[in-house]
C-alpha cells in the first residue's frame, strides 16, 4: 500500500442504515498514522491497517479506492453466490469450486 498525501481514503457510516460512504484526502503524516481532513475535524487513521479508534464505538475502517471497490463488490456479490453453489449437486463443479477455494476436505 503506496498512500501519500493528497490520496483519498473511504469510509462508510456503519452505524446507519444507509450505507453512505464518504470521502477524506489525506492532509499529514506522522510515523505512524494518516492524517485526514481539515483542521475543524480531522481524523487520525493508522498506517499499518487503515483503522480509526472511535472511542467506545469501537475502531472504524478505511479503505483505498481499490480496496473499497473490493469490499462492495465481494458485499454485492458473495451471498448470492453461496446461495447458488448451496443449490448445486454436481459433485465435480464442486470439487472445481473446492480447489479454487482452497478447501481441503476433512477425513
Amino acid at each position: 500500500m503506496n498512500l501519500k498525501i493528497g490520496d483519498i481514503l473511504w469510509c462508510h457510516d456503519y452505524r446507519s442504515n444507509s450505507r453512505r460512504w464518504f470521502e477524506k484526502t489525506i492532509s499529514g503524516e506522522t510515523k505512524q498514522s494518516w492524517i485526514l481532513g481539515d483542521g475543524w475535524s480531522p481524523h487520525k487513521v493508522l498506517k499499518k491497517d487503515l483503522t480509526e479508534n472511535q472511542g467506545a464505538y469501537g475502531r472504524l475502517q478505511w479503505y483505498t479506492s481499490e480496496s473499497r471497490e473490493n469490499y462492495l463488490w465481494i458485499n454485492t456479490h458473495a451471498p448470492r453466490m453461496s446461495e447458488i453453489v448451496r443449490d448445486v449437486t454436481d459433485m465435480e463443479i464442486l470439487k472445481q469450486i473446492a480447489v479454487l477455494i482452497g478447501y481441503e476436505e476433512k477425513k
